[in-house]
């Protein structure tokens, strides 16, 4: 464990970061292992804000000969990385600086202003020349090795690093940076630095004709809310081995939900994507279904009956646990047409939904109201996965409390920046005012995310609302980064799906430090208004 007292010093920092390898100059050959160690500096002392006052480090006259003159060496290093060529000089002077510096203490480095111009220029020149890193399709042998190091960890934590060990930091592919505040994650375009807090990212990304590659290619979503109706035994009592929590007052339960059959959900969805093909709207792209839609046994039919069908299918899936052991609430992610494992994830939700007197009336349910009641699910092995569809779409998955509790997944999520972040939710009618669309539009505004979120119609029948309030078919929201406020998604009378229509927009953002990512950023926005299908 890195030292805590006042005298940390910046290399005994960077020791604990990567071990004796930092202090090579073939340490400085990777640019991910470089982009950790220096993002990891900025971030732990604060001293990035530099570029708000004093930035960049030459009269103003020579900003641009100076920015050129960063990006030509940024390309210099990638090349160097493709030919086996030594790492540009500039590369090695910056690095040098910091192994001079290591007796200086952390505290101190904000003090250091030829040490906070090495530290943002290297951020800059390893952001510059990792563009594209973990992208589908790579180009080249330098591309292929950060998808190769970012498969390899699947079972881990993700990461670009070599020699920065995941435990440390980690170090993910990125989409958006953000436009409002200020921190290290206002410096960089391609690369983000994510420290570990308990969830293990992951990264897979698509290699099939789904891809969506190039401006305006349109991205078609089935949301299908089902169950269409829960009847209220499906929330029950749990009877866990220990019972209550024994060292809390005796205020607390357990209960388990178990979703009606679904034996009929995968006939349901091959006729909604029929009904789209015969509308003449495009081929559908992504099937979504909310929280605890289906058991494993449905999830698995209705895998097998969508056959060959180029589609991302992504459905909230529960497992009953064994003798009084939690069950599991986790999200299911496949590439339905694909070859082997291209994409084939799950992931579990990462907080347990506590259900009071509010929520048992407002959905009816026959759960006793003088306890609060916690919902009987593991929390084990939280992990975080990244999707990527295109150069320019990547996208993940939240299940309910998961969009609304800030850990330990919001910092991850803020860090890499997707262009769309889909909430899995058993909830009620997606109004405006509610904590979706309250948290929908925190992810929007940064990093830049368009966010969406499902509940089931079923559960919306449930909720008997608030006096003075018209019963809703909100089955869910769409917010991007765009709009002001959340747009819902209406479900008609006797529909059973909505279609959406995402098309990809090319936006131009900024680094903090005045670097432009020249326009490459993809915005998802809603194409169409919604279509509700019968």
């Amino acid at each position: 464990m890195a030292p805590r007292d006042q005298s940390l010093r910046l290399g005994e920092y960077l020791q604990h970061l990567a071990g004796d390898a930092w202090r090579s100059d073939s340490f400085a050959s990777w640019p991910p292992d470089v982009f950790a160690l220096v993002a990891g500096v900025l971030d732990r002392t604060g001293c990035y804000t530099f570029v708000i006052d004093d930035w960049p480090p030459c009269p103003p006259a020579n900003a641009r000969r100076w920015l050129s003159t960063l990006r030509r060496t940024a390309g210099d290093w990638r090349r160097a990385l493709l030919s086996g060529s030594p790492t540009p000089t500039r590369v090695l002077e910056a690095w040098q600086r910091l192994v001079a510096n290591e007796n200086t203490q952390l505290r101190k480095v904000c003090d250091d202003a030829k040490l906070q111009v090495a530290l943002l220029e290297l951020l800059a020149l390893a952001d510059d020349a990792s563009e594209n890193f973990g992208l589908p399709s790579p180009r080249d042998a330098v591309e292929e090795e950060a998808a190769r190091l970012l498969a390899a960890s699947r079972r881990e934590a993700a990461s670009l690093c070599r020699a920065v060990h995941p435990t440390r930091l980690q170090v993910l592919p990125k989409q958006h940076t953000p436009q409002t505040g200020i921190s290290v994650r206002s410096l960089s375009h391609h690369l983000a630095m994510i420290r570990p807090r308990g969830v293990a990212p992951r990264w897979f990304r698509a290699t099939s004709e789904i891809a969506v590659d190039t401006e305006g290619s349109q991205l078609n979503v089935l949301c299908v809310p089902w169950p269409l109706e829960i009847p209220g035994h499906s929330f029950r009592p749990a009877t866990p081995p220990s019972g209550r929590l024994p060292l809390m007052k005796p205020v607390f339960g357990f209960f388990e939900y178990e979703p009606p059959p679904g034996e009929d959900a995968a006939d349901l969805v091959s006729e909604l994507i029929d009904a789209v093909d015969g509308q003449g709207w495009g081929p559908v792209h992504m099937v979504v279904l909310p929280e605890l839609a289906l058991s494993r046994k449905d999830y698995e039919e209705l895998h097998r009956q969508l056959g060959s069908r180029d589609v991302v299918l992504i459905a909230g899936v529960w497992a009953e646990g064994e003798r009084g052991r939690p069950g599991q609430n986790v999200v299911r992610c496949d590439f339905v047409g694909g070859k082997g494992d291209e994409i084939a994830m799950e992931q579990p939700k990462h907080h347990r939904w506590l259900i009071d007197y509010g929520q048992i009336d407002r959905y009816g349910l026959t759960l006793d109201k003088s306890l609060r009641w916690w919902e009987h699910c593991t929390v084990r092995e939280r992990s975080l996965s990244f999707i990527t569809v295109g150069p320019r779409c990547t996208f993940c998955v939240l299940i309910c409390e998961d969009l609304a509790r800030q850990e330990p997944a919001a910092d991850v999520v803020r860090a890499v920046g997707p262009n769309l972040v889909i909430a899995l939710l058993l909830d009620g009618p997606q109004l405006p005012g509610r904590w979706p669309a309250r948290y929908a539009t925190v992810l929007a505004d940064d990093p830049g995310s368009t966010v969406l979120t499902l509940t089931s119609i079923g559960m919306v029948n449930r909720s008997v609302g608030q006096k003075g309030l018209t019963p809703s078919r909100a089955i869910g929201l769409y917010k991007d980064p765009e709009h002001t406020d959340p747009e819902q998604i209406l479900l008609e009378p006797g529909h059973r799906g909505v279609l959406l229509s995402f098309r990809l927009e090319a936006h131009e953002e900024w680094t903090a430090d005045g670097r432009s990512d020249g326009g490459v950023s993809g915005r998802l926005l809603l194409a169409k208004p919604p279509r509700s299908l019968p």
